[in-house]
């Protein structure tokens, strides 16, 4: 019976698929002629043996078991085939809903412009294949529970696309952690006023007509569209043209090999880099920790339902931070921090700066040895014995957000725990007495901070914690730092003043830092023959924004030449500026620690200016000043050098740590939690000069 069957099977696969008739085609094409035959000829071979696979397949391979079975290599390549034409299955059965997945995220992509990369081809390619892979769990899926899956996946993506791109247009806002601790710090009358305004907002109408008339278009597309397909073949079937069966032959020929060869090259290409992608996203979610949350890039997250999956388990984090650290500092209120004797008093400087610079190579500072005059207003302090240059100051970290907390906390990078297990200083100067102001401009309070920016000031923008640390905030960001000293106009001064002043420094990208009037160095300026004339612009272009820099801090210190004062300037981190070999510009993440990473991205520079008031009433001070400029200091410890100079008595003060203190120790400077900074430039040195520098280092 199976032989009777099969050849059944043949002479119906041989009467089905006819030599195609061409004398129309012919006669369309007369100078196409062989092209035609052979086209014609390609789909009536591949349609036929298409056929003829699937009714063996289906009837004599898997279901006659008394049919002779084909030698081992035939019915490998049987199953093959089979596996291949699966693959093509989820594009086949769901193609409207990749289609229009495609173009709503296409559409919120061109208002919103998430992801900011320079890789977004490689982000197009993870959203196809996350689109492929979600179709083909549709694919084994009953009827009916695949449709109420595929209907929330559409109902969710729609309603989030919206709101993103509304909230863009309207706030310039996209999903973020931001945005989210926004949403959950409203109460009801604020929410009910927020809803109030948007239905009044004149950017609601064009985008829900935007993003209506693509959800109408897939509705109609959705539910008709496979209809009228078929309708309008059959209508073309029953036309006598012999180009007909053409288009029919061309439909199964992209059903049997187009779809599997495209979902193939898409597997081919994107499976791997893919994987890596979904571990990432998977190892956030089970995060519990800021600080290990911070690694995760945020490009990770490129849909909006992707970022409000990390924006929700993002600000979950930071809030459990946050809290724990409010309750301590609340707590300790009382006895963390105390005003000093009356004796004493007289001791402590009125004024107090801190500056902290941003993406600062000191390497490209002439005080530090540069050959262009990049400060020049440096290093007319230095002259005059106003300016102190230490020159062994390193940071745990080549990342701002990091860095941020390592400084601010009293909890060391070298000390078992974590940085929340400290306390923020600039509450203990408030609660000793001082007036703390914060002018920055990078973690100014605003709903529209980037990602790097929510992760570098959640803890300072926390309500709790900004009124236990500071009593004045700025509200304004500015396009150049030269702006920020402006804002010391609404600062009343009071006995004792503590300011922060936090710069956008040299931050990437740097021609951007500084007026165009302050260009003061050209591409022609660098002398540096190995490098490009494009590169040569670039470090040009960061050593304008160090002379920038340069003329911001010294404006800065005009505010406190009168005054009783004492300023002290150090950087977050330092920058490549295609320094060396590693041949690029910013910071190399992913880089191993060597002794040229260590140079231009963790060593910093550290200054200490006073005012002549200054170093008339604090003499001793000075001179302590002037012996720690070989010391090595590490950024972490900055709590301590501050709380030494305000004199603040609290428990939270290590002497051992004030760089200024008799009573410091040189200690190993741990760089990224997972080396020390000594060890690394000591076993460069030693492999250079053949010798134990140990004892130079680190000192006994």
């Amino acid at each position: 019976m199976g032989g009777c069957w099969e050849e059944q099977g043949r002479k119906k696969t041989n009467e089905t698929h006819k030599p195609l008739r061409m004398e129309k085609w012919d006669t369309l094409f007369p100078n196409q002629k062989k092209h035609i035959h052979f086209l014609c000829h390609f789909f009536h071979k591949f349609a036929a043996v298409s056929d003829y696979y699937r009714i063996f397949a289906n009837h004599s391979f898997f279901v006659q078991d008394d049919m002779p079975k084909l030698p081992s290599h035939r019915s490998i390549l049987l199953r093959l085939w089979r596996y291949f034409q699966l693959l093509g299955r989820p594009i086949l059965r769901h193609g409207v809903f990749i289609l229009f997945m495609t173009l709503l995220m296409a559409v919120t992509y061109s208002i919103v412009g998430e992801p900011r990369t320079r890789h977004l081809d490689f982000y197009v390619l993870q959203f196809v294949a996350d689109l492929y892979v979600l179709c083909g769990i549709f694919c084994l899926l009953p009827h009916r529970p695949m449709r109420v899956l595929k209907l929330a996946v559409y109902g969710m993506s729609y309603m989030l696309c919206f709101v993103e791109a509304f909230l863009y247009r309207r706030f310039y806002l996209s999903f973020s952690p931001t945005m989210l601790n926004l949403v959950l710090e409203t109460n009801d009358g604020e929410a009910s006023e927020f809803l109030s305004s948007v239905m009044r907002s004149p950017q609601l109408p064009p985008t829900l007509l935007l993003y209506g008339s693509l959800l109408l278009a897939n509705i109609i597309v959705g539910l008709w569209g496979h209809s009228c397909y078929v309708r309008l073949g059959r209508w073309l079937m029953r036309q006598r043209k012999s180009g007909i069966r053409l288009r029919h032959y061309a439909g199964r020929f992209m059903q049997s090999l187009v779809f599997p060869a495209a979902a193939l090259l898409l597997l081919a290409t994107t499976l791997i880099p893919w994987t890596k992608e979904k571990y990432k996203m998977l190892d956030f979610l089970w995060i519990q920790e800021s600080t290990e949350a911070e690694k995760i890039s945020g490009n990770v997250f490129y849909s909006p339902i992707h970022r409000i999956v990390y924006s929700l388990k993002f600000a979950l984090i930071v809030r459990h931070d946050t809290e724990l650290l409010a309750s301590r500092m609340e707590a300790l209120q009382e006895t963390a921090g105390n005003r000093p004797d009356r004796q004493e008093e007289a001791d402590i400087p009125a004024d107090i700066v801190l500056i902290i610079g941003e993406s600062y190579n000191k390497h490209h500072a002439s005080c530090y040895g540069y050959p262009l005059a990049t400060t020049p207003r440096a290093d007319s302090l230095k002259k005059r014995g106003e300016l102190t240059v230490f020159d062994d100051a390193v940071t745990p970290w080549n990342v701002t957000a990091n860095a941020f907390k390592n400084m601010l906390s009293t909890h060391s990078a070298d000390t078992p725990g974590r940085w929340t297990d400290g306390v923020l200083f600039p509450a203990l100067m408030k609660n000793a007495g001082w007036q703390v102001a914060f002018i920055t401009n990078q973690f100014y309070r605003s709903r529209r901070q980037n990602r790097s920016d929510f992760n570098g000031s959640f803890f300072l923008n926390h309500p709790r914690l900004d009124s236990l640390c500071f009593d004045y905030r700025n509200h304004r960001h500015y396009r150049h730092d030269a702006a920020l000293v402006g804002e010391m106009a609404g600062i009343k001064p009071s006995k004792h003043n503590f300011y922060i002043f936090h710069l956008m420094g040299q931050h990437v990208m740097y021609d951007e830092r500084f007026p165009e009037n302050q260009a003061i160095f050209a591409a022609e300026d660098v002398e540096r023959p190995d490098l490009t004339p494009e590169e040569r612009a670039i470090v040009a272009a960061y050593d304008n924004a160090t002379r920038y820099n340069d003329a911001v801090v010294m404006s800065i210190i005009r505010k406190f030449r009168k005054r009783d004062a004492i300023v002290v300037y150090l950087a977050d981190h330092g920058d490549e500026v295609y320094d060396g070999s590693v041949g690029m510009f910013g910071r190399n993440h992913s880089a191993s620690l060597t002794p040229e990473i260590l140079r231009h991205e963790y060593e910093i520079p550290l200054m200490i200016w006073t005012s002549r008031t200054f170093r008339r009433r604090h003499p001793s001070t000075v001179e302590r000043i002037r012996e720690a400029r070989h010391r090595p200091f590490a950024s972490d410890d900055l709590p301590h050098l501050v709380l030494g100079l305000a004199q603040v008595a609290t428990p939270f003060y290590t002497p051992e740590r004030d760089l200024l203190s008799p009573y410091f120790l040189p200690r190993k400077r741990t760089i990224k939690g997972t080396a020390f900074y000594e060890d690394i430039m000591h076993e460069h040195r030693g492999r250079e000069q053949g010798e134990d520098i140990g004892q130079h280092i680190l000192p006994e």
